[in-house]
């Protein structure tokens, strides 16, 4: 079986509350460089927000 060397996980947080997910992200470091934006449901703010990737 391959191993993905690629493949990195990271962690993505709210832009309004900045609470982290509890699950984290994976991205593929080679194809995509540049940070990960994803919109996703936030308990705290109860609604769809931006999530950026953490540093």
């Amino acid at each position: 079986m391959a191993k993905n060397e690629n493949r990195v996980y990271v962690d993505i947080k709210c832009s309004e509350c900045g609470v982290l997910t509890r699950r984290p992200i994976s991205k593929n470091k080679k194809n995509t460089t540049e940070k990960i934006e994803i919109n996703k449901y936030c308990p705290r703010c109860n609604k769809h927000t931006v999530f950026k990737e953490k540093k």
